[in-house]
């Protein structure tokens, strides 16, 4: 075979594999596409920031219970809302929704074939998906409601926890002979 057979080859070779890869990246594309389309149906970017305003409420209930509000100064206050403010920042500067919806599209490309994915779409357009995707918000609230109730049981158990080992530290360290 002369060289310039070979090159001809090897063209009509890399021409071949490429046309075979095509597809699959196109299909994958348009998979990704409506995986992206299912995440807006689903209203998980609203949903995710919903989650994260539970979990700062949850947060200030905690710090509520480790320290009693009423003790608190306003300069007491405003040092934990600042730090509130920080954490909640930080949050979601790494968990937010921009920076984790890539990671979301992934796990659902993983999770569910191109077909799949069509079969959610249809259900999630059709009137029953439309009225699941209607009430999920307000479900959602009444779960985190009742979530919440059961975090103010937790409450005096957890500062009682905290109150013991706070105590256990306090005698530890006063055992301790001094050097």
């Amino acid at each position: 075979m002369t060289p310039k057979m070979m090159l001809k080859t090897l063209i009509a070779a890399v021409a071949l594999l490429l046309a075979l890869s095509l597809p699959a990246r196109a299909d994958e594309a348009s998979k990704r596409v409506k995986i992206e389309q299912m995440l807006t149906l689903l209203k998980m970017e609203d949903n995710f920031n919903l989650l994260m305003k539970q979990a700062e409420q949850q947060g200030r209930q905690m710090g509520n219970a480790m320290v009693d509000p009423s003790q608190l100064t306003d300069a007491d206050k405003k040092i934990m809302d600042n730090f509130m403010a920080k954490l909640m920042a930080a949050m979601r500067e790494t968990m937010g929704w921009q920076k984790i919806k890539p990671e979301f599209v992934d796990l659902y490309a993983k999770a569910y074939t191109e077909e799949e994915v069509d079969g959610l779409l249809t259900f999630y357009k059709s009137p029953v998906g439309q009225s699941m995707l209607a009430k999920t918000p307000q479900l959602m609230q009444q779960s985190m409601a009742i979530s919440q109730t059961h975090m103010q049981e937790l409450q005096p158990k957890l500062k009682q926890l905290m109150d013991d080992m706070k105590q256990e530290f306090d005698a530890a360290h006063s055992e301790k002979p001094k050097p």
